[in-house]
């Protein structure tokens, strides 16, 4: 996902409009980090319609290759009819529009049901009102007036939505910098942000219309979804002491952008922001669909004769690591499993058991949103991997560190479960020392089964995959041929090679 958003606003007509977004897309920069066009008053222009505008607006976007979609910022405020007659001319056209805070429950309700392709932003503290002019005006800075309308708007909501209808009023919330941040924290779980007001070092000396702003690094690494970039983006600062062009301001963005630790974050679908943080693999296929490998080797084993035990092999991979690594991430996947815990199970835990290595940031992060007591459990290697034979390392479980308790009821935490042979270990362990376990939580279920002896596995993601006996038909020539990722952690670049050589 492209973090960047570029406005259109100003447009005297159709020709530079299309020969603007036409310039943007010439450079690569911003191929790389435009992810939509947004339109307010373009769509008001003489002699086209606002749906025609949208149209044309489309296809050169196409042919200059980017995929960028259509931000459509009517900030609609009017009644429930009225503007699901607006929108009702943008179906299918457009991909984000924005809605104040005033509209009513069931105005965002039929807006959800005349745009179901279409994501809805809240927009409540425009950003270029002051903060002190806020105050004055709401009683409250803008920060706290956009959670309490977060707040309200979502109450209201649900008294009037039916079960068939979206889950929440709106997708994302529009906010400065200078509010992402907090509430990222608060609802980073619910909601994406679209936060305008960028404007760094470089185009310090730019007058811009937003009164909060700060520089895109800082705004992505504090919760922002999409950044909004004008001038930076179209114009640069060529009144500058030192003047900054288009071109040379794009491309110290794109850089800033890469220093930043975006990471396109989605609530509603972990999978995909797993993906975005780079944690999925799976084998490239051939024309014809036929798996090319590399295999990656799992913990569970299978009896090879002879007493030899050898692991399941398979074509794909979740690398939790990847996502545990940014804090954001790990901030939103921890809330999620968290109401997921507590919609789940009937008996209250006393204990979160981090399981080795995987579980160890993932327990500490849902303790905190849990408030419970954490332990982590110790791998203690019993054998050494041998690759050329196949086989994993093999280890056992103590928890010295932290204690468990005579009578705990005790969850236990992965990163991925699937054979459930770290989870045979672990309840052994905690037995032994006078617990009860009594659920597991994973980011990753990709077993077959959502219980495990009984006990529930709580997940965050759950995709069954496949696994093979080394000697299987499908994977047997992989398997001779040495394209095997024993370690598929430590050999990631190695397989994200693969994926994108397909």
């Amino acid at each position: 996902m492209k973090p960047v958003i570029v406005p259109f606003d100003k447009c005297k007509n159709f020709d530079d409009l299309l020969n603007g977004i036409e310039n943007l897309f010439s450079d690569k920069s911003a191929l790389d980090l435009v992810g939509f066009i947004k339109i307010n008053d373009a769509v008001h222009l003489d002699k086209i319609s606002g749906p025609e505008l949208i149209r044309a607006i489309k296809r050169i976007i196409s042919e200059q290759g980017s995929d960028a979609g259509i931000f459509l910022d009517l900030k609609l405020a009017d009644t429930s009819d009225t503007n699901a007659n607006v929108v009702n001319r943008y179906q299918d056209l457009i991909d984000i529009v924005t809605v104040r805070e005033s509209v009513s429950a069931k105005g965002f309700l039929k807006l959800r049901q005349a745009l179901p392709k279409t994501k809805i932003a809240l927009v409540s503290a425009l950003t270029d009102t002051p903060e002190l002019e806020c105050r004055k005006r709401n009683g409250m800075s803008p920060a706290m007036k956009i959670a309490v309308d977060i707040a309200n708007i979502c109450s209201a909501y649900a008294e009037v939505r039916e079960e068939k209808d979206a889950l929440l009023p709106f997708d994302l919330v529009v906010c400065s910098p200078l509010e992402v941040n907090f509430l990222f924290n608060l609802c980073g779980d619910l909601f994406q942000f679209i936060v305008p007001g960028i404007r760094d070092s470089w185009m310090a000396e730019a007058v811009g219309q937003q009164a909060r702003f700060t520089g895109i690094r800082e705004a992505l690494n504090s919760g922002a979804t999409y950044a909004v970039a004008g001038a930076q983006m179209t114009k640069g600062n060529p009144k500058a002491a030192e003047p900054v062009s288009a071109e040379q301001s794009r491309r110290l963005t794109f850089e800033e952008v890469g220093k930043s630790e975006y990471v396109a974050i989605d609530p509603s679908d972990p999978l995909a922001t797993l993906i975005a943080c780079n944690g999925f693999y799976e084998s490239p296929k051939n024309e014809i669909g036929a798996y090319l490998g590399p295999l990656v080797a799992y913990a569970g084993k299978y009896d090879a004769g002879n007493g030899e035990q050898k692991n399941l092999v398979g074509f794909h991979y979740f690398n939790v690591a990847k996502a545990e690594e940014r804090p954001l991430v790990r901030k939103v996947f921890a809330k999620l499993l968290a109401e997921k815990v507590k919609s789940t199970l009937a008996d209250s835990p006393t204990l979160l058991l981090g399981m080795p290595m995987g579980g160890i940031v993932f327990t500490a992060a849902l303790s905190t949103e849990l408030n419970l007591r954490l332990g982590f459990a110790e791998k203690k290697v019993k054998k050494l991997a041998d690759p050329a034979a196949g086989i994993k390392e093999d280890s056992s479980l103590t928890a010295d560190r932290h204690d468990i308790r005579p009578g705990d009821k005790v969850i236990i935490v992965e990163d991925v479960c699937n054979n459930f042979s770290t989870t045979e270990k672990a309840r052994e362990m905690i037995k032994a020392k006078g617990g009860e376990l009594i659920g597991i939580t994973c980011i990753v279920n990709r077993s077959p089964n959502e219980s495990w002896e009984d006990l529930p596995v709580i997940s965050l993601i759950r995709k069954p995959t496949l696994q093979y006996r080394q000697d299987s038909l499908e994977v047997v020539e992989l398997v001779k041929a040495d394209k095997v990722a024993w370690k598929p952690k430590h050999e990631w670049p190695r397989l994200k090679e693969a994926m994108e050589k397909k």
